[in-house]
């Protein structure tokens, strides 16, 4: 069963939180999305690590926003930043990952 292109638009809409949530180092609350089969939870979960991985940088020691270069920021203030100013980057970057992560298997 491969993703469509709507169902990757609503996960990855549906993930926005809990990957910059994993990106600032706060703790991901209960996450299972009742929808999606537990096949795809590899898929998801390799998508969402690397999506993560982007979305802070250190520089000397402090937080600043991987997208914009925005900074220095707490990680509450890098959260809200991402969340608030980011949202639909952080999308488009979560919707590659999981294409991309669904091709490779």
């Amino acid at each position: 069963m491969a993703l469509t292109a709507h169902s990757i638009d609503v996960l990855s809409e549906k993930l926005v939180d809990v990957a910059i949530r994993m990106a600032v180092g706060f703790k991901v609350r209960n996450f299972k999305l009742k929808t999606t089969p537990s096949s795809f939870e590899s898929v998801i979960g390799k998508a969402l690590e690397r999506a993560s991985k982007q979305l802070p940088r250190v520089v000397n020691g402090e937080l600043h926003c991987g997208l914009c270069g925005k900074g220095p920021f707490s990680r509450k203030g890098l959260y809200l930043h991402l969340l608030r100013i980011h949202r639909y980057e952080v999308k488009s970057l979560i919707a590659e990952e999981l294409q991309r992560a669904e091709t490779l298997g």
